[in-house]
């Protein structure tokens, strides 16, 4: 799939990223910066969300998550101490 796309773009003048003069190169370097900071933070949370629903898939293998025991005599919300006067 991605060899045909890149085969159906060859042909494609990219006039965006063919600066001409300082602005056109200054330009150039935004839209590239932007891109690869982008990439810097889309590409691990995809990564994330995968390794996440393959990790906690209803018919994983992986231990069960525990939750540690606590008092449940006390305020529930977490506010409700310094909030019930």
């Amino acid at each position: 799939m991605p060899c045909a796309a890149l085969l159906l773009l060859a042909g494609c003048n990219m006039a965006v990223l063919d600066p001409k003069g300082q602005i056109g190169a200054d330009v150039k370097n935004i839209i590239l910066i932007a891109t690869w900071l982008m990439l810097l933070v889309v590409v691990p949370v995809i990564v994330l969300v995968f390794t996440f629903a393959w990790k906690y898939r209803p018919g994983s293998t992986a231990p069960a998550i525990s939750r540690p025991a606590t008092n449940r005599t006390g305020p529930t919300r977490p506010g409700s101490k310094w909030w019930s006067g």
